[in-house]
């Protein structure tokens, strides 16, 4: 009967100390969620009891099922901070976060959450710089210009933008907009940003040459454009063109320099100047070459 008594108490404690670590595990919530992983304060103290195996066992179970649903909810909480900010620092600092301090989450977990941010903040990016464009072309007011954006999209698909549904929305809107505004007639003028704006147009190489040919075009009399005309030797000037792109050392690309000259009939060397020596001289030998692909 005395060792019955004896182990009453000793019992007692155990079923106690059973109860209140159930309840801290059940009471846990996302912000401590630490406890629970491998190692963690609330773990070790499982470990460390000296409860049965029936019980430390329960604890375990439930320690791990509490541990899985805070992971969804770490997680989601992670997203829901993605989802409800487009400003670039504050995912910048997520994902350092994240990336550095979260113990929680599964490898997994968090290389899809580091993805997810980084998606977005190229998407922010991407659309703000869709968005400078947009406010270039409206300040042109040329509705020459304008169906011609809707050409290039056609033929450079994703690789003028991203946002191809958004790019033909636009369009029709600037459309709209150039119906109701008094165009200049000048050409000089309405290029003018191009150039300022250290603007380029993007996408493939047939599109740009395309363009800037186009451009040209616009400024010849009846004459001279009787004698234009563009023959299949596109490829070598493909390769011209991609030869000054990789030689370019500041934002003027060959497209820049050529428009300037073709267009503007402005000299070469306004431009020209920022390249060394050798560069000026190729850039001339390559208008030499484009003139007498065109003419």
């Amino acid at each position: 009967n005395a060792t019955t008594t004896s182990k009453q108490p000793e019992q007692t404690l155990a079923s106690d100390l059973f109860n209140q670590l159930k309840k801290e595990i059940e009471e846990t919530q996302r912000p401590n969620t630490i406890k629970l992983i491998n190692n963690g304060n609330l773990d070790n103290k499982i470990k460390n009891t000296k409860l049965s195996s029936n019980q430390t066992e329960e604890l375990q179970k439930l320690q791990l099922s509490k541990l899985d649903k805070l992971c969804l909810k770490q997680y989601s909480y992670y997203i829901d901070l993605m989802n409800n900010t487009e400003d670039i620092t504050i995912l910048n600092n997520l994902h350092n976060t994240i990336f550095n301090d979260d113990k929680v989450l599964t490898a997994m977990q968090i290389s899809n959450i580091l993805k997810n941010i980084n998606d977005k903040i190229f998407r922010i990016n991407q659309k703000k710089e869709y968005n400078l464009i947009k406010n270039e072309i409206i300040k042109e007011k040329d509705s020459i210009r304008l169906e011609k954006l809707d050409k290039i999209q056609s033929e450079t698909e994703d690789e003028l933008y991203d946002i191809n549904s958004e790019l033909i929305d636009i369009i029709q809107d600037l459309n709209e907009l150039g119906n109701n505004l008094d165009l200049a007639n000048d050409i000089l003028k309405l290029n003018q940003t191009l150039l300022t704006g250290d603007r380029n147009i993007r996408g493939n190489t047939n599109a740009q040459i395309s363009w800037i040919v186009d451009e040209y075009k616009k400024t010849l009399n009846k004459d001279d454009k009787r004698k234009f005309t563009l023959k299949a030797k596109i490829d070598y000037v493909k390769e011209l063109i991609r030869d000054s792109h990789i030689k370019s050392k500041d934002r003027k690309t060959l497209l820049d320099v050529l428009y300037y000259i073709w267009v503007l009939g402005k000299d070469d060397k306004f431009l020209l100047t920022r390249y060394m020596t050798k560069k000026i001289e190729e850039a001339k030998s390559l208008k030499n070459n484009i003139d007498k692909y065109i003419w």
